[in-house]
């Protein structure tokens, strides 16, 4: 069965795109199969950061939403051999994406954004490719399309930098969740300047926030160097951010460390 990912922010800037296309390059490389669908319709940026162009990755998800392709399948695009070019990859990953095409963005805007039912087509893509893990990388904001991912979801990994809108909005994004009842709950304080007392924040979450695993990534120049032109892990696989980043897929899969 699919054990699916849902990642969220109360705002944007945090990092949960670099994030979520890190985490699902190393599940990848650990042998898995594994699906990233970048559901946000707004700002879509997850095939940014592997290199791809606007062409590479038609049909998106506007197409399947529209009627203009059939076959949910057909809007999964397969990385696994671009990124073998980089990686030895054990696994496979695929990326299906809303398009970033400005007027499929102010026609999703407009108010004329039907939906097929993608808990059934997201159910049809994960059967059909074997996916271990289906990570649904949403919009910042609880929008209806993030709760609709939630709703469906395993697993939730909220990003925030820290700050108070962060703290107060994440705060709204547990209690939805918990209403929803998913499962598990994964808190990452992003880009903590190292002036911070790392320990005693990291205590403060876990006394105040109901989640399993509370995790806290310093702020990193090389993150900026590499920005969104590509996989930070791939870039750097013997930096600690990277140490940080198969921790927290660890946390989803014990066997990705090994």
């Amino acid at each position: 069965m699919t054990h699916i990912i849902t990642t969220q922010s109360y705002r944007r800037g945090t990092g949960k795109s670099t994030l979520v296309t890190n985490i699902a390059t190393l599940l990848a490389m650990a042998g898995y199969r594994v699906g990233l669908a970048d559901f946000n319709f707004q700002a879509p940026s997850d095939y940014i950061f592997f290199n791809l162009e606007e062409d590479d990755i038609k049909p998106t998800l506007n197409d399947y939403l529209w009627g203009e392709c059939d076959d949910i399948i057909q809007t999964a695009h397969d990385l696994t051999p671009r990124l073998r070019l980089s990686t030895p990859l054990k696994g496979h990953l695929w990326l299906t994406t809303a398009s970033p095409d400005p007027y499929e963005i102010i026609r999703i805007a407009q108010g004329g954004h039907y939906r097929k039912v993608f808990s059934e087509a997201f159910n049809q893509m994960s059967e059909t490719l074997q996916l271990d893990y289906l990570i649904i990388d949403t919009q910042y904001g609880l929008n209806d399309d993030a709760i609709m991912a939630l709703a469906q979801s395993d697993t939730l990994l909220v990003t925030l930098l820290a700050d108070q809108q962060g703290y107060e909005g994440t705060a709204i994004i547990l209690d939805v969740s918990a209403s929803l009842e998913v499962p598990h709950t994964h808190l990452i304080l992003n880009q903590v300047p190292e002036s911070f007392a790392h320990q005693d924040i990291q205590k403060q979450f876990a006394d105040n926030y109901p989640v399993e695993t509370v995790t806290i990534l310093p702020f990193f120049k090389e993150v900026t160097l590499v920005a969104s032109s590509g996989i930070f892990v791939l870039h750097h696989p013997n930096h600690p951010l990277t140490a940080a980043f198969k921790y927290i897929a660890n946390q989803i899969s014990p066997s990705t460390n090994q």
